[in-house]
């Protein structure tokens, strides 16, 4: 997880509030304005896989309409798994 904070929350990024009910999902958000950026970052603490069923981006001032996404755990080294487009604010 330290790796994802070291390579995407850059120099200037402020951390916004961000809202989480699964107490397994530590959830930390960050946002860039000068290089338009916002990084989410999601860890799940429990011994099981854990899906996200969505993002709810309508109260983030300046949301990209792109992000990328990146998963580390046992078989994947911050590895990129493509993009989520940004639809009426819901990342899908």
């Amino acid at each position: 997880v330290l790796k994802h904070y070291a390579k995407f929350v850059r120099p200037g990024a402020v951390m916004v509030d961000i809202q989480n009910t699964d107490p397994n999902v530590l959830a930390l958000a960050f946002q860039h304005n000068t290089k338009q950026t916002m990084t989410v970052v999601l860890a799940n603490t429990s011994a099981s896989p854990t899906t996200i069923l969505g993002l709810n981006l309508t109260n983030a001032p300046g949301t990209p309409v792109t992000y990328t996404r990146y998963l580390t755990d046992a078989s994947n080294d911050c590895a990129n798994m493509g993009t989520i487009n940004v639809s009426n604010g819901n990342a899908i």
